[in-house]
């Protein structure tokens, strides 16, 4: 595998990760040789923490957790060497701790809370820089664009790879005259039939499922 070449799992929400992703991403990584792996964020749900009107029937705190961990495990085991970017959904006990008072030396890491040492994490907001690429989740800067990452690639003048907008995906690039620089969106591998995602029934753009590679610099959408 050449770490030249890049896998980029997009936004999985564990247990809500559609029951094919893990096939169709290893699939994937050995298509493209990619020997570099990065969560670009929202591995997992933790719907139940959320801020938000839950859908009746849903799991408790406990058994989504339990659901969740078993998914979590099961992409350790296909992926024990990756870089987790922290998302908005995963770093939802942490924002509930703050949100009650509760210093955060009392909230354990993630990678310990799921039990995956072997991945190193990249704090929420922060960027993961990778061969003059950066990753990012997405969940700052500009959004609600066709092509978010585009946005903020030209915003900022750098390559970025981002995930958290579901029905978002694909690359655009833009000669500046002096480089080139593009945007990529990664999409997700959900299921949308969870009851996690029964809200965006009322959208018309539903969840573009698939994922990102970017080989030797190159990004490339391949759709689920």
């Amino acid at each position: 595998m050449s770490s030249k070449n890049v896998l980029v799992i997009p936004d999985l929400h564990c247990p809500a990760m559609h029951p094919q992703a893990i096939r169709f991403l290893k699939r994937v990584q050995k298509e493209h040789n990619c020997g570099k792996v990065i969560f670009i964020g929202d591995i997992v749900d933790h719907a139940a923490m959320s801020y938000h009107e839950k859908a009746t029937g849903m799991a408790s705190a406990t058994d989504e957790f339990l659901a969740a961990y078993k998914q979590v495990r099961r992409l350790y085991k296909a992926f024990p060497r990756a870089t987790w970017i922290t998302g908005n959904h995963d770093c939802l006990s942490k924002r509930q701790a703050e949100t009650a008072g509760i210093p955060t030396e009392f909230i354990k890491p993630l990678n310990e809370v799921y039990n995956v040492s072997g991945w190193k994490m990249v704090q929420r907001y922060d960027e993961y820089e990778h061969n003059g690429v950066f990753y990012l989740h997405g969940d700052k800067g500009r959004g609600g664009q066709r092509n978010p990452a585009y946005s903020n690639a030209v915003e900022r003048g750098i390559n970025i790879v981002q995930g958290h907008h579901h029905s978002a995906a694909g690359v655009e690039w833009i000669e500046t005259g002096h480089k080139q620089v593009f945007g990529m969106q990664v999409g997700c591998l959900v299921d949308p039939d969870a009851l996690a995602f029964s809200y965006g029934r009322k959208f018309n753009r539903k969840p573009m499922l698939g994922c990102g590679v970017v080989i030797n610099g190159k990004p490339q959408f391949i759709p689920f």
